[in-house]
C-alpha cells in the first residue's frame, strides 16, 4: 500500500503506478515453480532466476534515486523483494522528490521521469517473467501508460546501443521494435523497450 499522501497522487505521479507494477510483479514472481527457475527469458542472457534475482536487486536503487543518493554506486541488494519494495515506496513517500534532479543518467532532471522509467523497467520485466514461465497476468492500463511515456520515448527508436554505453555506460533498452498502433498497451510498452511482443516465436 501506498505510505504518500492522496493529495499528492496524480496523472503526473508515478508513484501509483510503481505500486501497482510491484504488486503485479510480486504476483508473477509468486507464481513461478521451482522446475522453471532455469527458464530462458526474452532477456538476452537472464534465466528466470537471474531476472528476479536482477529485480531484487534493483529496489535499491529505486529507493537511494528517492532519498537523493546515487542508485548506479549500487550492485547488489542484502534486502528480500518483498523488503526491498517496501523500503523503495517509502523511500518515495514524500512528493518533493519527484521534482529534484536524480543521479540517473537516463532522466537526471527529476525523480518523476526517473521513477517513471523504473515502472517502466519493472513492467517489461514482469512481461519478461510471464513470458518464460507461461503466466497470463492482468496488465495495468495505466501502469502500461505511465511506461509508454516514461523518459525512454524521447529516445531514438534506434542505434540505442551506441548512445546508451556513451551517455550512461549501460544498454538498459535496445532497439524498439515496430508493433501496430492499436496493439494492446503491454505489446506497446515490450516493443518500445526492444522486445519482440511474439516471443518465443520469434526467438
Amino acid at each position: 500500500m501506498s505510505s504518500f499522501d492522496a493529495h499528492d497522487a496524480g496523472m503526473t505521479d508515478p508513484r501509483p503506478a510503481f505500486i501497482t507494477a510491484t504488486d503485479l510483479a510480486s504476483t508473477v514472481i509468486d507464481g513461478v515453480r521451482p522446475n522453471q527457475r532455469t527458464n530462458p527469458t526474452p532477456c538476452g542472457d537472464f534465466d528466470v532466476a537471474a531476472m528476479i534475482e536482477h529485480l531484487r536487486n534493483v529496489m535499491p536503487r529505486v529507493a537511494a534515486a528517492g532519498r537523493g543518493g546515487d542508485p548506479m554506486a549500487i550492485e547488489t541488494s542484502d534486502l528480500s523483494w518483498t523488503d526491498g519494495v517496501a523500503d523503495a515506496i517509502a523511500a518515495w513517500a514524500d512528493g518533493a522528490a519527484l521534482d529534484q534532479p536524480t543521479k540517473v543518467p537516463w532522466a537526471p532532471d527529476s525523480g518523476r521521469e526517473a521513477l517513471a522509467g523504473w515502472v517502466m523497467e519493472l513492467t517489461v520485466h514482469t512481461w519478461d517473467l510471464a513470458q518464460a514461465t507461461g503466466q497470463t497476468p492482468a496488465w495495468d492500463a495505466e501502469v502500461s501508460q505511465v511506461a509508454l511515456d516514461s523518459p525512454l520515448r524521447s529516445f531514438p527508436r534506434t542505434g540505442r546501443r551506441e548512445l546508451f554505453l556513451a551517455t550512461a555506460g549501460v544498454v538498459p533498452f535496445e532497439d524498439a521494435v515496430d508493433v501496430p498502433g492499436d496493439a494492446p498497451l503491454i505489446e506497446q510498452v515490450v516493443a518500445l523497450s526492444g522486445r519482440d511482443p511474439r516471443w518465443p516465436a520469434t526467438s
